[in-house]
């Protein structure tokens, strides 16, 4: 009580005090907010140093392998040149080499059969018929002989540019693309085709391959004979016994 009497001696005929006590109100509960803040920050700094010093300690050792880093480094560099070098150069010769296909392939086609049809080959290597009617080509149906005619000139055309050198001209580096000579092996050839078209595919196949294997029946070897006669290196028959047995008999040239 004495102490409250000391007081309101004190305070006796001054102002109002409500206001000062709101803004000391206002100051305390600021200094509170700042004091959570700081310990926030505090703990946040903790946080931080701990991780300066974790990466510090990868850096380290980063650092002690440094040397073996930059010659990996070296070599993925080279690696990706090798490779964007071998893909640019693949992605130019494939369209040149399907060009050329094409054409070797029309070329041959157009000593098989005797008309008015184009071989197209698309992007996928898909081979089709186109035919000149009017003044535009259209896809017609094809007969088993005419899809055999297409597939031997398809077959032989790639036999033909398997035999050819090709030189990539992508920049100022060159890679040759070239191989060993392909035999050509085929099973009842001319079963499909007529008597024509067996002597226009004889005549060529022995032209566009090194060596070339035929299995086939005595009927349509007959027709193929007369071209192709002068050519055969050897001439074996097939005796078959049983489905697992099968005798192979020299039958002269």
């Amino acid at each position: 009580q004495d102490e409250v009497d000391e007081i309101s001696k004190k305070i006796k005929g001054k102002k109002d005090m409500r206001k000062y006590e709101e803004e000391l109100n206002d100051v305390k509960a600021r200094l509170r907010d700042l004091n959570k803040k700081k310990d926030g920050l505090i703990h946040e700094d903790g946080a931080c140093s701990s991780e300066i010093e974790r990466f510090q300690k990868i850096y380290d050792r980063q650092v002690s392998v440094s040397d073996k880093n930059k010659q990996v480094m070296t070599y993925i560099k080279y690696a990706e040149e090798v490779y964007n070098w071998i893909q640019s150069s693949y992605m130019e010769k494939e369209i040149v080499i399907r060009e050329k296909l094409e054409a070797n392939v029309n070329n041959i086609f157009s000593k098989m059969y005797h008309g008015r049809r184009k071989v197209v080959i698309d992007e996928k290597y898909r081979v089709s018929l186109l035919t000149a009617y009017a003044d535009e080509q259209v896809k017609t149906d094809e007969s088993k002989g005419l899809e055999t005619v297409k597939n031997f000139a398809f077959i032989a055309g790639l036999v033909e540019l398997a035999r050819e050198q090709i030189i990539s001209k992508a920049g100022s580096d060159s890679m040759a693309l070239s191989s060993e000579p392909y035999p050509l092996v085929m099973d009842a050839p001319f079963s499909n085709a007529d008597e024509k078209h067996v002597s226009n595919i004889s005549t060529i196949l022995p032209e566009v391959a090194e060596q070339v294997i035929m299995f086939v029946m005595e009927k349509d070897w007959k027709y193929a004979e007369t071209v192709m006669a002068k050519k055969v290196g050897g001439k074996y028959m097939l005796n078959k016994q049983t489905e697992t047995l099968t005798y192979i008999k020299e039958s002269g040239r």
